[in-house]
């Protein structure tokens, strides 16, 4: 046999072998081991819906779960792990770090978990879900390696419960929590929260550019004291180019708009909250106390990790509303305007 045709059958025979050891090994080998899972300690902080102040003593029960499919039957469920907690005066609740636990490779982790959920008396029972997906973590799972489960887009946010109907407490009306000082509503960039529901001290905002938008907390959810440039003289093609950031309603003029450049660490704040958000609630800017702009992130499908954290100074575009005055604008953008 020729020494060419020799080489050529070794790698050949190499390769099926090869071959064939990875399909004993993904087919048959694989699926008998197990997946260790563990999970670091989860924190979050639950409040009353209509005061925004802090519940204590409220039950939370998180779960960790799997689900073995069974075709036409659907799928059996059960749990790798749970933890039940309440909450302390800070209305803050922590979950103990777990692991690592062996699960049959069989039951798939479960993509939407870990689940919370929340109740106390006089309050409707609530629950949420896990946003950030992490539906290839058992089939990408390495044998024997323990795979840390993420932290869940609830983790570290504040989850509100809402009272049961006729169970509405009297606050006190000078709560200071709720006070927003002259130097915040008169001079700063503020985010917004947007709400559905009836905030305690807060404001419906429903004006002819921002009809009907929702309801705001009276305390900013955000605010900046310092900008490093604003620009007026946007092009239409930037503005298309971002408006499912910012939001236009179709019925409005967007011809012109500004921008506003923020130092990178309010854009990191700002990232946090618009993470915090995506796919539950808008964002609402304000400049002066007066609405600027809303973002459309309730109607995002997006997990939070598609956020990026801003490694620089950052740039939004803004759209000029039929009403609003830019030169208003200017004049309140220049006073937060600062040189490092």
């Amino acid at each position: 046999m020729k020494p060419g045709l020799r080489r050529f059958l070794k790698i050949v025979l190499f390769a099926f072998a090869a071959l064939c050891g990875w399909i004993i090994f993904w087919f048959i080998i694989l699926p008998k081991t197990s997946v260790y899972y563990r999970s670091p300690a989860v924190s979050a902080v639950i409040v009353d819906a209509f005061t925004g102040k802090p519940i204590e003593g409220a039950t939370v029960q998180v779960r960790w779960s799997a689900l073995r499919p069974r075709g036409w039957h659907g799928s059996d469920s059960m749990d790798i792990h749970t933890a039940t907690v309440t909450t302390d005066s800070n209305g803050v609740f922590t979950t103990p770090a777990w692991g690592t636990v062996a699960v049959a490779r069989e039951w798939r982790y479960y993509s939407f978990d870990p689940m919370v959920s929340f109740s106390k008396p006089g309050y409707k029972p609530s629950y949420k879900d896990n946003h950030d997906n992490q539906d290839s973590v058992t089939p990408t799972a390495i044998p024997f390696v323990p795979v840390t489960l993420k932290f869940p887009s609830w983790a570290n946010s504040v989850c509100e419960l809402d009272r049961e109907d006729g169970y509405i407490r009297q606050s006190s009306s000078d709560d200071s929590l709720f006070r927003m000082t002259a130097e915040v509503s008169s001079n700063s960039l503020t985010y917004y929260v947007i709400r559905d529901k009836m905030v305690e001290g807060g404001r419906f905002i429903d004006t002819p550019d921002f009809p009907k938008v929702g309801y705001i907390r009276p305390q900013p959810d955000l605010v900046i004291t310092q900008i490093q440039s604003f620009s007026t003289n946007i092009s239409k093609d930037l503005l298309y180019m971002n408006w499912h950031v910012m939001g236009i309603p179709s019925d409005q003029a967007w011809a012109s708009g500004f921008s506003i450049t923020l130092f990178r660490e309010d854009a990191m704040k700002v990232a946090e909250l618009e993470r915090k958000n995506i796919a539950q609630r808008d964002l609402l800017f304000m400049l002066e106390n007066q609405p600027i702009a809303q973002t459309y992130m309730a109607m995002n499908a997006s997990y939070s990790d598609s956020i990026p954290t801003p490694t620089g100074p950052q740039t939004i575009y803004l759209p000029l509303r039929n009403r609003q005055n830019i030169q208003e604008i200017s004049a309140a953008l220049q006073r937060l305007v600062q040189h490092k």
